[in-house]
């Protein structure tokens, strides 16, 4: 690079649009927020790994696969009630419908 290029490099990296010291304030105030949706962010990651108990775990898999339970069967039906109750149960339920599509062989067309 020449003379010409570093100075003018210099120069246009020391000037500034904004006033002198206000773009401190604005990387404080990011860095307030960045701080703020981090501490939410770890909060939130927190509540989310005390739900799974790992006994209530265990007890709901030997629950769910205590029986064969292939789509259409009545231990499947039983499940998926089981399932529904305790859904119902949690502070953040919310109904939804679900349609699935199961062929069956042999049925009529």
């Amino acid at each position: 690079m020449n003379r010409r290029a570093v100075l003018a490099s210099f120069f246009f990296a020391g000037s500034s649009l904004a006033p002198f010291g206000s773009h401190v304030i604005a990387d404080e105030q990011a860095l307030s927020a960045l701080r703020r949706i981090s501490h939410t962010e770890r909060r939130g990651k927190r509540r989310l790994r005390a739900i799974p108990s790992p006994d209530n775990l265990r007890d709901y898999m030997k629950r769910l696969s205590a029986r064969p339970h292939h789509v259409g069967s009545p231990y499947d039906k039983d499940n998926a009630e089981w399932i529904a109750a305790k859904s119902k149960s949690s502070p953040r339920y919310s109904h939804r419908t679900f349609d699935v599509l199961f062929p069956r062989q042999g049925t009529a067309r």
